[in-house]
């Protein structure tokens, strides 16, 4: 496959033991590193300006967003693709609101990146047109799976209210009594359909979801545990520690402990097929 688009390549993981994600873009684009002094001036020369800039992370710091929305400042006319390993719905209004073109959480798969590569270069017709009536680029942006689906009954879309807020507010104190009452039912009949709805007891599904995300939050090794167990709406760090363990199998710590090497390992793996 021809790669007629050019990606400028800036790394911004903070683990180095993390494979680089530029590996599967180069199936679709041709990638460099930027230039120390490209992304400090304003402008590229005829040869080197990129169709867009990719800006990859682990786990996003102050330093690196602030980063990439300095150089959409500096080039607002070039596509900025963000690309992640922590995701939260936080960070993707954010990349909304700086005007990332893409977001793309890793791993990347092959569909995505075939609609980018395409958009790319219909970006790159229309800007390289000489048609001063040249049309407006509009992108198609696939709807969500969960988006695709109609609830089967009312019941089920009152359950899924009660899941929203859940997410919307996990670091705060959650009780069932509350969330029934938002959802405009008794404690004894929402409690009877959110089980009918998710199989399991609505103490016991915002525990596993507060399970869930304290899992995502451990894979960045800079964050403390103790934060972690508050993020997530535990108020106590020893009962964290315990329903953690009773759900995984493992202390958080330890759970941890256990990722980092394997991610370790794959790394040293893949470095040493690559060679």
């Amino acid at each position: 496959m021809d790669k007629e688009i050019s990606l400028l390549w800036v790394n911004l993981n903070l683990s180095k033991s993390n494979p680089l994600a530029s590996s599967a873009f180069s199936e679709f684009f041709s990638i460099r590193r930027p230039d120390t002094q490209e992304l400090k001036s304003k402008c590229f020369n005829k040869n080197s300006q990129p169709n867009a800039f990719v800006f990859e992370f682990d786990f996003p710091d102050k330093k690196g967003l602030h980063l990439l929305s300095k150089t959409k400042k500096q080039f607002p006319s070039l596509p900025i693709i963000m690309v992640t390993e922590q995701h939260s719905e936080e960070l993707a209004v954010w990349a909304l609101r700086a005007r990332v073109w893409e977001y793309i959480i890793k791993p990347a798969d092959q569909n995505q990146l075939e609609e980018l590569q395409y958009d790319l270069l219909r970006l790159q017709q229309i800007q390289q047109s000489t048609d001063t009536h040249r049309s407006l680029f509009q992108r198609e942006h696939r709807i969500p799976n969960e988006s695709r689906l109609n609830p089967e009954s009312p019941s089920n879309e009152i359950i899924q209210r009660a899941i929203y807020y859940i997410d919307a507010h996990l670091s705060e104190k959650i009780t069932e009594e509350k969330v029934a009452a938002l959802c405009g039912m008794s404690p004894y009949r929402f409690s009877r359909l959110f089980k009918e709805a998710c199989s399991s007891t609505f103490q016991e599904y915002l525990v596993q979801h507060r399970i869930d995300e304290a899992v995502r939050l451990l894979a960045n090794p800079k964050t403390l545990i103790t934060d972690i167990a508050y993020t997530v709406g535990f108020n106590d760090a020893s009962y964290f520690t315990r329903a953690f363990k009773r759900y995984i199998g493992v202390s958080p710590s330890d759970y941890r402990s256990r990722q980092l090497q394997y991610t370790s390992a794959d790394y040293a793996l893949s470095k040493h097929v690559e060679m």
